[in-house]
């Protein structure tokens, strides 16, 4: 039987072996291009009613910060919220590592939280689908990221 934590290694395809050649392996893209890991990862504290304003703190992918201030409509059963959320870019617009940042500028976000939470935020690097966990809300926001480092 398999060890099922080895790695997958692909066999070579039974035409290649018949006709006496050597046998090609399909190679995979570096790490960057499997999107196996999320782009960034965004704590964010809001205080507000019906409309609230909040503070964010993100880290992306390459390392680079940023701050964020951002104002919005929203609902839930108390007036302060936090949440802790990881985003992965989903559209063509999601750059190689080492291009220019991805969450720098202005974003709007709708997004919806009872412990768990989902979220969907247009950047100018592109659209990303966000998960984690955060207290009871539904709401949408525009915000501004400055990096800071």
């Amino acid at each position: 039987m398999p060890d099922p934590i080895a790695p997958y290694a692909p066999r070579p395809l039974l035409a290649e072996v018949d006709a006496g050649r050597a046998p090609s392996v399909p190679t995979r893209e570096p790490f960057s291009a499997d999107h196996a890991s999320f782009d960034y990862v965004t704590i964010t504290v809001g205080i507000g009613a019906l409309f609230g304003a909040s503070l964010s703190a993100t880290v992306d992918r390459d390392g680079h910060v940023y701050l964020a201030t951002a104002i919005g409509a929203g609902f839930g059963p108390t007036i302060a919220t936090v949440s802790l959320v990881a985003g992965i870019i989903v559209d063509e617009s999601r750059g190689a590592a080492g291009a220019p940042p991805i969450i720098e500028g202005d974003s709007v976000n709708g997004s919806v939280a009872y412990g768990p939470s989902v979220g969907v935020t247009s950047y100018p690097g592109g659209t990303a689908i966000e998960i984690g966990i955060g207290m009871p809300q539904i709401g949408v926001s525009f915000e501004h990221a400055w990096e800071i480092r």
